[in-house]
């Protein structure tokens, strides 16, 4: 699980998932990673599903610990070294490294003692050093003790970055093409001021924004409100095509695909729905492209190719703050979960760690019977809802976690997007 922790007031994230020296990934796999930073051969990376924001720059706790430690590379015992470290929170990270590399799985957060101690136990047994924070070991048999406030304060070596999007060639040749448009017309279709809010602005407006306190908010989606507005997305945007097959309709509450926010950046973040078709091969191309472009005209964005065509439309907020809320077990949410949707009919799939399960429900009810069930159940964070030509909806979830965004984000967040002229390509 990948969280930003505070180590003596100051923030690293932890929890990344590392690549080993000398392996290769798939595009794939690549497209699941949201953040990632550079350590020597290794790349960290943290998945999208974590649903971490705003943490542009902000240090890997393992590569940080790494560089106090001696660095990429450096001599170190045969069995290597773990380091464990409390948080301001009382939560714990543990970091593992071998032959100069952090090795998979290596990268740990817990949130009690016991679970933490037994992993260290097991790293010691492989003879690996050890070092910890001071009083996290009572039994005598910490070697180092370590001092977060020596951690090195230069965070950019070892910041994160966002991960690139590595759209199909297709998008890709899309996205050039607009650009080229857009400089060569000279216009700018991004609002000026959701740019600042979410990207930082111009230079020269660093000074006023660094004087306004942008405290952090936690923030969790309203799952009833994002299935509402589902519903009423598609009253106001009716989802159907002339001649075009529907094949999927898609709701998220915090949009984070890399390709299209390349072309919009304001939907960062943003609740919007998506809608996918395709054109049968019956019908003749070039007269049914018309008709869709015209068909979606008005639409935030729009995309008409050959016989695929998707458009997007941003949502109302469905953000909400979640100062003071607990998270409930993990047995208490499949409880629950299991009590509200198991008698249904729908299809329940659980995955994830005891933390951040995640649950996709499969249910063929309409959206207001959708919605006062999901309203029921205590702890549960609809993340999206789809549905594809069979008529079933989708509904992917996951316990209580919310995310961490600065107080201006979350007020650009509430409310719509601007709403801008379609766009095709």
């Amino acid at each position: 699980m990948s969280v930003v922790l505070q180590f003596g007031g100051r923030g690293y994230v932890a929890g990344l998932y590392w690549t080993q020296p000398g392996t290769e990934e798939d595009r794939e796999s690549r497209r699941e990673r949201a953040w990632t930073v550079e350590w020597g051969d290794q790349t960290g990376w943290v998945p999208k599903e974590a649903g971490l924001r705003g943490v542009d720059g902000v240090p890997s706790l393992a590569a940080s610990v790494a560089a106090y430690l001696g660095g990429v590379g450096g001599d170190g015992p045969e069995g290597g070294w773990v380091a464990l470290l409390q948080a301001d929170d009382g939560r714990f990270a543990l970091v593992r490294a071998r032959d100069g590399a952090i090795v998979a799985g290596g990268d740990e957060v817990f949130d009690d003692a016991v679970t933490a101690l037994d992993s260290l136990a097991g790293a010691r047994a492989d003879g690996a050093d050890v070092y910890g924070t001071s009083g996290v070991v009572t039994d005598g048999s910490l070697v180092v003790e370590m001092d977060v406030a020596a951690l090195p304060e230069d965070g950019r070596e070892a910041g994160l970055k966002r991960a690139g999007g590595g759209g199909s060639p297709a998008r890709v040749a899309a996205l050039a093409g607009l650009l080229i448009v857009l400089a060569v017309g000279g216009v700018w279709l991004l609002a000026p001021d959701m740019l600042l809010g979410l990207f930082g602005g111009a230079k020269e407006t660093a000074p006023m924004v660094a004087e306004q306190e942008d405290r952090p908010v936690f923030a969790r989606i309203d799952s009833a409100a994002l299935v509402q507005e589902c519903g009423a997305a598609q009253v106001d945007w009716p989802p159907y095509l002339p001649a075009w097959q529907l094949r999927s309709i898609e709701c998220h509450g915090w949009f984070g695909e890399v390709d299209v926010i390349a072309l919009r950046p304001e939907l960062e973040g943003r609740a919007v729905m998506v809608v996918r078709w395709d054109l049968p091969g019956q019908y003749v191309a070039a007269v049914h492209r018309r008709i869709a472009e015209e068909h979606l005209d008005g639409w935030f964005l729009g995309s008409v190719v050959e016989r695929s065509a998707w458009a997007v439309v941003p949502l109302g907020s469905v953000l909400e703050r979640s100062e003071g809320q607990g998270f409930p077990s993990y047995l208490e949410f499949r409880r629950d979960v299991d009590r509200h949707l198991g008698m249904q009919g729908g299809q329940i799939d659980y995955g994830g760690d005891a933390h951040v399960v995640t649950v996709t429900v499969v249910l063929g009810h309409g959206l207001g019977r959708i919605a006062s069930l999901v309203d029921d159940i205590p702890g549960f964070e609809l993340v999206s809802l789809s549905r594809g030509a069979g008529g079933e909806w989708v509904l992917s979830a996951r316990s209580l976690t919310g995310v961490q965004v600065a107080e201006s984000i979350f007020q650009r967040l509430d409310g719509k997007a601007r709403r801008g002229e379609a766009v095709f390509f």
